[in-house]
């Protein structure tokens, strides 16, 4: 058992079992399979670009099909040529 010499003491001991706890803690759970928090915010960082990507391209996509059809067959779809902006936004999802 400890003696104590005063309060400073205990306070002592009781950090150092804390942060011995803490890196132990940490140690295992690093081991883990689960990763990382970095390597999450990468991993949801990446699965962001590729999703903006590919409504980026979707959005490419209806624009140069929309802009290839005359104003007759526009207007069968019943939309203005003035609308294919946001009709080609509303298609990908941006």
């Amino acid at each position: 058992m400890l003696i104590a010499h005063g309060s400073f003491t205990i306070l002592a001991v009781l950090r150092r079992r804390i942060f011995l706890y803490v890196a132990l803690h940490k140690r295992r759970r690093r081991s883990s399979r689960t990763p990382d928090r970095t390597a999450r915010m990468k991993i949801v960082t990446l699965k962001n670009i590729s999703e903006k990507l590919h409504a980026w391209r979707r959005y490419r996509a209806s624009l140069r099909e929309l802009y290839s059809l005359t104003d007759r067959e526009l207007d069968d779809l019943g939309i203005c040529r003035w609308e294919i902006d946001d009709v080609a936004r509303r298609s990908a999802g941006l």
